[in-house]
């Protein structure tokens, strides 16, 4: 199932294990194929505590989840460690074992020379046993497990991974909040920060078992909300979730899931190159918050990427202008993403009103300074072939510019 390089006409190594071999000794988070972590539909979902034992296993495995042959085995008293489990005993093992057992995955594949869909299915655990010694005062209690072909076939041939914080893991208590965080996960490093699910792929992506919570009163009440609400309380987590439920005809047809990164700093889970980079934004020093209400923030470290990002401005005159900006749209100065929005309006200051724009009455800066090439930006939105599509061009290369442009267009006219 391995891809070839078009140029050498050699197999193309998975990214995915690779990157597990690099991060084998990282204890705090574990690599997944991202294919795994966005499945889209999951049969027989297991419990929370079998759910934390298969996040376990798939750790300590590490890059040899490529071979369905190969049986891995654990103390049973490093599963109770690892997952951070109160107890475990043989008995409860083996009842949480059968419930991976019937764990199915599925796998859909576009066979393009047929041009037809093929959908994969099988288990992620194939075989696995408990180990009961004789004396178990000198000998511990093991488990051992063989990983379905399936599940290895994903591993060896994917080229994009996720990392999923084992803390987060460890401390989710349902199954759907397990499942929903695997899901975003492996979505979080995507540039549009929301997806938007129809009522049957959310079930999907819950694990609801067919035939219950059939009403959205119900799904959202006892699996959608709760798994919200328990990945927002967790600490670890590096981002907060909201739902928006969107309706036609008074009837719920969907639901939008955003994520808000707690702190600006790079995503990693969905990588598309060797060196494990991707591109967002980063603050290169902490910065207070919330934002000074008063825009006051020369000498301080906004202050210092507001020179970074609108040179040749006053930076309280650029704090100035985007305390206002927030307050005029109804935004909060404290919001956790309050650092990227002051980056992304400096960097585009020009455009926005630093130099075409009369000071505010009272204001006592700097006095307007000469028109700049960027001053008239088109009211809507359409920069295609102009100096804007030059900026988009530099700071988002595979962005469309005219969307881009809409966009800012909207922010634009929300200054009043």
């Amino acid at each position: 199932m391995q891809s070839t390089d078009g140029a050498s006409g050699q197999p193309e190594q998975p990214r995915t294990l690779d990157a597990i071999r690099r991060r084998q000794n990282d204890r705090k988070t574990a690599v997944v194929p991202t294919e795994y972590a966005r499945a889209p539909t999951y049969r027989n979902p297991p419990g929370a505590t079998a759910l934390k034992i298969l996040h376990a296993m798939i750790d300590h495995a590490g890059a040899s989840i490529d071979d369905h042959t190969t049986w891995h085995e654990m103390p049973l008293r490093n599963v109770i460690g690892t997952a951070n489990l109160r107890h475990l005993g043989a008995q409860d093992a083996d009842e949480h074992l059968s419930e991976l057992n019937a764990l199915q995955l599925s796998y859909w594949l576009f066979d393009v020379q047929r041009r037809k869909t093929i959908v994969s299915r099988g288990v992620v655990v194939e075989r696995a046993e408990i180990h009961l010694p004789e004396d178990r005062g000198s000998e511990a209690v093991t488990i051992r497990w063989r990983f379905g072909s399936i599940f290895t076939e994903i591993a060896c041939s994917s080229h994009f991974y996720t990392l999923l914080a084992n803390n987060v893991i460890w401390s989710l208590r349902s199954r759907y909040a397990i499942a929903l965080f695997h899901h975003i996960s492996g979505l979080s490093g995507q540039r549009h920060r929301s997806v938007r699910f129809t009522i049957p792929e959310l079930r999907d992506v819950l694990g609801v078992v067919p035939k219950k919570l059939q009403r959205f009163k119900d799904l959202n009440a006892r699996a959608l909300k709760p798994a919200i609400d328990q990945i927002n309380a967790c600490e670890y987590a590096r981002w907060t979730l909201n739902a928006t439920i969107h309706k036609r005809a008074r009837k719920v047809h969907a639901v939008e899931i955003g994520w808000t990164p707690r702190k600006e700093e790079p995503q990693q889970e969905l990588v598309l190159d060797d060196d494990e980079q991707v591109s967002t934004a980063t603050p290169a020093t902490a910065r207070p918050l919330p934002f000074p209400a008063d825009g006051r923030i020369a000498g301080t470290a906004w202050g210092q990427a507001a020179r970074a990002h609108a040179s040749g401005h006053d930076p309280d005159r650029v704090g100035h202008d985007f305390a206002r900006w927030i307050r005029n749209k109804g935004g909060r100065l404290d919001a956790p993403e309050i650092t990227a929005s002051f980056e992304t309006f400096a960097k585009g200051y020009d455009a926005v009103q630093g130099r075409n724009q009369p000071a505010p009455a009272g204001w006592d800066g700097p006095a307007e300074r000469e028109r700049s090439p960027y001053s008239d930006f088109p009211r809507n939105g359409m920069i295609r072939d102009t100096v804007f599509a030059g900026l988009v061009s530099t700071h988002a290369p595979a962005a469309d510019p005219d969307t881009i442009g809409q966009a800012f267009a909207e922010q634009l006219r929300g200054l009043g």
